[in-house]
């Protein structure tokens, strides 16, 4: 190999290598700089891969040809269940597609939450939210929770002992089939057409959209006791298609801490809108940023104040940001730390540079004089 290549390759080593191992860098204004910490409410699903995040139950199956999961289909006497493999117990956001219809009718599905899990999902108009004693009494007869209903069948006391309101009905359940704190007729139960929801739980609220229009709102104490979240259905004589595709769930605020006493932090967009107001740092810690109602990801730029509005910390623009992140605030006098870079390692890269720079000096001096 040329001499004049090894000594030109020494030379250009000595000065990137220090900017490669710092490439990552994002950092703020006063030697601040902020990190995402994580996310324990985050999950995202389009089925396009085995959905190993759910725990499945009797007749509901993965389609791998078509992406989505199938909670039950034509084939008498079913039910169908799935369950998310993590607890979520804070207010959240969920959003998913649904298509119901293809069949002989009957009986529709539930998106469940806050709910015990611990029971024998029931057949037909019990859609898997509780115990059905049809051919055996039931191991136990309730699982508190709380179920968004997409019902499409009228199973009526005269009929069946239950309490169905109408036939086509969107409703809100607490804890048992027949308990509708509050429901809507709606023909999008089984029109065979693709429906988008967004649920909403605050703290003392559940809103519900059915294809960006607002479907139901409830307002009332909300008992989190339990963390089970998933989708039941049930068919028993008749039997439509129920299939549940792209869901996600996710928190309704941010949190940043880190913070000092008095502090105060706020998101706002490219064009310096506010997305989320800043609240006072909580015991000097953190702070709460509500992105409730939010269209997510967002995009944005943390800024960070002290009491006199003065600011700490503007960041660059950040994008892939939802609800229920928790993001650090450090001070980094060596910015090197917010790539996650350990000093020895930079301190190191700073020695190699040097002595390839040196050799590469050596070698040409060597040269010049021979």
């Amino acid at each position: 190999m040329d001499i004049r290549k090894i000594v030109a390759f020494m030379l250009v080593a000595a000065f990137l290598l220090p900017t490669l191992l710092t490439s990552n860098i994002v950092q703020g204004k006063e030697g601040f700089g902020m990190v995402k910490v994580g996310n324990p409410i985050l999950m995202r699903d389009d089925f396009s891969k085995d959905p190993i995040n759910w725990t499945f139950l009797h007749a509901a199956r993965w389609d791998a040809g078509a992406q989505q999961i199938i909670l039950t289909e034509p084939g008498s006497e079913r039910v169908g269940v799935i369950w998310l493999k993590r607890n979520v117990t804070s207010p959240f956001t969920a959003e998913f597609r649904y298509r119901v219809g293809g069949g002989t009718g009957a009986d529709g599905f539930v998106f469940m939450f806050y709910k015990d899990p611990n029971y024998e999902p029931g057949i037909g108009g019990y859609l898997g939210f509780l115990c059905r004693p049809v051919e055996k009494p039931c191991p136990r007869n309730d699982a508190p929770g709380y179920g968004l209903e997409v019902d499409n069948y009228l199973n009526s006391e005269e009929a069946y002992g239950m309490a169905d309101p109408s036939p086509n009905h969107i409703a809100l359940l607490k804890d048992d089939i027949n308990n509708h704190l509050v429901y809507v007729n709606d023909s999008r139960t089984e029109d065979d057409k693709w429906h988008q929801v967004r649920l909403l739980a605050q703290e003392n609220e559940i809103v519900a959209y059915v294809d960006e229009g607002e479907t139901l709102r409830w307002s009332g104490p909300i008992n989190r006791s339990f963390g089970g979240a998933g989708f039941g259905s049930g068919i028993w004589g008749l039997n439509h298609r129920h299939i549940i595709d792209d869901f996600r769930i996710y928190g309704n605020s941010i949190t940043i801490q880190g913070l000092q006493q008095g502090w105060t932090a706020e998101l706002v967009n490219e064009n310096n809108k506010t997305l989320a107001n800043g609240e006072a740092a909580k015991n000097g810690t953190e702070a709460v940023l509500e992105v409730f109602g939010l269209p997510m990801p967002l995009e944005g730029r943390f800024r960070i104040y002290e009491g006199n509005n003065k600011t700490v910390y503007d960041s660059p623009v950040l994008r892939d940001i939802w609800g229920g992140d928790v993001w650090l605030l450090r001070y980094l006098p060596d910015p090197a730390a917010e790539a996650g870079w350990d000093p020895q390692i930079v301190v190191a890269a700073a020695g190699i540079s040097a002595v390839a720079l040196s050799l590469g000096l050596l070698i040409l001096r060597r040269k010049k004089t021979s």
